[in-house]
């Protein structure tokens, strides 16, 4: 059997690219949207302690068990009388980050990262008790995030099952990066 002929002269291997042409810019890249608020996620509301006279116990022994959700206790368990239900979670009205923070907020060249925050949504609809759940690794971002989301986001607050305003726990992470 003959041997495969030779490759013509002057071609390129498979797969090559051509070189640039000449004159060829760069696109300019879209200016960046302002970055969207996260889908908050819902802290656990507050348990009352059991043994409280405002979560049903009384000084009198009832019939029930008392700690399997049952008993004779006006409490929002599973089983009783109480008004029970879950509360209605806050609706975020106002407020956002931007890429101009980053720029105004003096952080290290080049300082990026994700921080996870826990914040209060009072019953007024205002923003206090922000901390760090989780760091970005720069304390700079994680007390800038805490300190931009507390003066500019405001809410529409939670309510109780009886529709009353209450406050509400609240945390959301944020990243930061250098545009």
């Amino acid at each position: 059997m003959p041997p495969p002929p030779p490759p013509p002269p002057n071609t390129k291997p498979s797969g090559a690219s051509a070189p640039p042409s000449r004159g060829a810019t760069k696109a300019p890249s879209p200016p960046h949207p302002p970055h969207p608020l996260p889908k908050p996620t819902p802290a656990q509301p507050a348990v009352d302690v059991g043994s409280q006279s405002a979560s049903g116990a009384g000084s009198a022994p009832g019939s029930g068990a008392g700690q399997g959700g049952q008993g004779n206790g006006t409490g929002a368990g599973g089983v009783g009388s109480g008004n029970g239900g879950s509360p209605t979670p806050p609706v975020h009205v106002a407020g956002a980050l931007t890429d101009a923070d980053y720029a105004r907020s003096g952080l290290p060249p080049g300082a990026a990262g994700t921080v996870l925050i826990g914040f209060r949504v009072r019953s007024d609809g205002g923003v206090d008790q922000c901390r760090t759940l989780r760091s970005s690794g720069y304390a700079a971002i994680d007390g800038e995030t805490c300190r931009l989301v507390e003066q500019r986001f405001r809410f529409r607050p939670a309510r109780d099952s009886g529709g009353h305003p209450i406050d509400y726990t609240l945390r959301t992470d944020f990243t930061w990066r250098p545009r």
